[in-house]
């Protein structure tokens, strides 16, 4: 599972400054949250070792008026085990 922002293609660059400063901030107030993060095109994903996080930051991030904080969580298809 990761959680996805989308980055105007426009102002992406300002955006992804805009979404990380976010998320030092969010990190720091909880208690100092590793995450892990990595900007594919215009999509930038983060990731946490504990499933449990998910769930945490769901209820804590606060994207308020600001589209750019808005994400999804993003659950990718799992492989088939032969």
């Amino acid at each position: 599972m990761y959680i996805e922002f989308a980055l105007d293609k426009d102002q992406a660059a300002s955006n992804l400054l805009l979404i990380r400063y976010h998320l030092v901030k969010w990190a720091n107030q909880n208690d100092q949250i590793k995450y892990t993060e990595k900007t594919i095109k215009l999509k930038h994903r983060v990731t946490f070792d504990d499933e449990k996080l998910y769930t945490y930051f769901a209820m804590t991030w606060n994207a308020g008026q600001h589209n750019w904080l808005k994400y999804r969580l993003i659950e990718p298809m799992k492989t088939r085990q032969p």
